[in-house]
Order: C-alpha cells, then structure tokens, then sequence
C-alpha cells in the first residue's frame, strides 16, 4: 500500500542532530517504507539536480535493463546459472514465486544450479512491461515470464519486479520478487480496492502530496504513483503496485521509493476499511515496519492512521491524515496547469 505521510510535528525523542524546520520534515511512508527523522532530513536537503537525469541518460538505464532481461533470457535458456548470478548484486534477494528466499548471489546460483540439474531442458521466454527510473542509481523493472520445463512439461506464468542498482559502471539486480500470474482476471480480486483508483492530493503550506491511483495495462494490478514537492520542487518520488497473491489467497503490496527503499504488505479487509501490515528495508538496510488502517470516509476522501511504526529498533510516533480526491480541472486550464508544472520540474534541474 502506499501512503505519504507529511509530517506535522517536530518528533522530540529523535537526538538533536535530527532536528530541522518543519517543512524538512517529510516523511515518505511509502505504504511500507516508512523512514527515520534522519533519512527524511537527508532526502528532502538534496539538491534537486542531483535527483534529476537527462532524457538521454535516463534513456541510457533504461536501455541497460532492457539488456540485462535478454542475457538473463539467454542465460536462462543456456542453463547457465554463474551467468545468472553475475546479474545480481553481491547482496541481492530473491523471493520466489512460492514465497522461498534467496539471499546473496552465491545462495541465488546454487538455487539457479539446482534448477537447472532438475529441469535441464526448461527455456523462459520474458515480456518487459516498463522499467521506471527513481534516481541515476534505482530502477525498477516489471515484466511477465513464461517458463517451460521441456516437451509435454507445464509451463509456468509469472510477474516480477527487480530493483536495479548501479554497482560501479554496471547495473545489478538488487531485489527480485517473483508471483504466479493467475490465467484466470487476477484483478478481479482487486475490485473491492477500486475505490483508490484516481487522483488524490494531501497539501499543506510549503508542501504536496500527489497519489496516482491506476489499473495497470493487464488490468491485473492497481499501480500507485506519488510525488512529493517541497516549496514548489519536486523533493521525492515512488511507485507501488497491489496485486492478488495466489499462493496466500490475499491481496498484497510492493512499494518503492526513488531513495532505494522497498517495502512489502498484505492487506486485510476490516469491518469499516483495510488493515495493511507493512514491513521493508530503507536504502543503507535498516529494516522497517508499520500497521495502516485505510477508513473510506466518503467518496472523495479517506482516512489513515498509522500505528506500531519502527525504523529498525526506534519506534516513530503514530501518525493519521486524510486523503482527498484531486478534482479534475476546467479544460481550459489544464494546458496552464500542465506548462507550470513543466516549468517547475525544469527549473529543479
């Protein structure tokens, strides 16, 4: 689940060396990724150049993915797992499709060896959907795969997401989670969150908060986009995307943020709303946690409180806001609304 939580107040347990005015104070709670006073201090005093890429080099990463998904292919079909795992970073993750975690390149090669001893004929074949940059070192990559274990074999269905990181001159995938694609409307059983789709905003004084709320082009995932502008310029970005998972018959969640934090959530249905428990990692690998309740007010806003949030051993206050639904502009304003916000994000590089 992703939600954005501005912050309100000044936390007075966090050490001295934290503090900073209100309006550094932007807590990204990522629907999973919820971070420290310190972390919210650092991303939101970046320069905004710093976070930006040219077209041509953003075009660059993309094309980097797309490279890394062919030799992953090609080594694949080859059964070679060494050249698998030379894709993934030392310390990569990857979670398969019956939930089994896979942790450090050597562990993800001998599981790949082990596979391929079992299945020597199997062959994958990959559909890349997208590949969405966050910052020069994050990109997140999102595709389907169908995997055949040989002649008269079944043959296996399957979304990912991989986090791409650059190591050095090279891009690795860092995490990698793999879910079974249901052949029969998964995003059926995502009918009952559809009241999230459109666009919602939470603004305050010298800050926005933008949500993005979409089907996905299968219609087998609701994608959550936000944005996060601090006195006009663009300060934080991220993207989720909620899905049914086949194997826990629930619905669940991964959220990324464009500082390299990740978070995963399952989704419970309550007697007046939604209860997202929410675990991930920020970017330097402190683990975090945090319970959501999601309460629909009426149609055009919603309520939600957030309690039990820790960044690693420290726990953070409680937090609650209320979402609103952006109304859509006058259609004659809606090229002055687009030019400003052009304008802006030029002039934050």
């Amino acid at each position: 689940m992703l939600q954005l939580f501005l912050r309100r107040k000044i936390m007075h347990h966090f050490d001295s060396d934290c503090y900073v005015p209100r309006h550094r104070l932007i807590f990204l709670i990522v629907t999973l990724a919820s971070h420290d006073a310190c972390w919210a201090q650092e991303a939101a005093s970046v320069e905004p150049e710093e976070n930006q890429l040219s077209e041509s080099s953003e075009a660059a990463v993309r094309n980097a993915i797309r490279k890394s998904a062919e030799d992953y292919a090609t080594s694949f079909n080859d059964g070679n797992a060494q050249s698998i795992a030379e894709l993934y970073s030392e310390n990569a993750e990857l979670i398969d499709a019956a939930g089994n975690v896979f942790l450090g390149r050597d562990s993800i090669q001998q599981e790949y060896a082990a596979f391929f001893d079992s299945h020597p004929n199997a062959t994958i074949s990959i559909e890349l959907e997208e590949v969405h940059v966050l910052s020069p070192g994050v990109a997140v990559e999102r595709g389907r795969a169908e995997t055949k274990l040989g002649d008269g074999q079944p043959v296996a269905h399957s979304r990912y997401t991989a986090i791409h990181g650059r190591v050095g001159e090279s891009w690795k995938m860092l995490h990698v989670v793999d879910v079974d694609a249901e052949p029969a409307e998964p995003g059926a059983n995502l009918e009952q969150l559809s009241w999230l789709i459109g666009q919602w905003v939470d603004e305050d004084r010298d800050s926005l908060v933008e949500i993005d709320c979409y089907w996905d082009p299968g219609g087998s995932f609701l994608i959550r986009d936000f944005k996060v502008r601090v006195e006009g310029l663009l300060a934080a970005s991220g993207t989720e995307r909620i899905g049914w998972d086949p194997l826990r018959k629930e619905i669940r969640s991964w959220a990324f943020d464009s500082e390299g934090g990740h978070t995963e959530a399952s989704w419970k249905s309550t007697s007046d709303g939604w209860m997202v428990d929410a675990r991930g990692f920020r970017a330097d690998g402190e683990p975090t946690k945090a319970t959501y309740l999601l309460t629909p007010m009426k149609k055009d806003a919603y309520h939600v409180a957030s309690t039990a949030r820790f960044a690693g051993q420290l726990r953070l206050d409680d937090l609650d806001m209320t979402i609103v639904r952006n109304p859509p502009l006058p259609r004659a304003n809606q090229d002055t609304a687009r030019s400003l916000t052009e304008q802006t994000e030029t002039a934050a590089e």
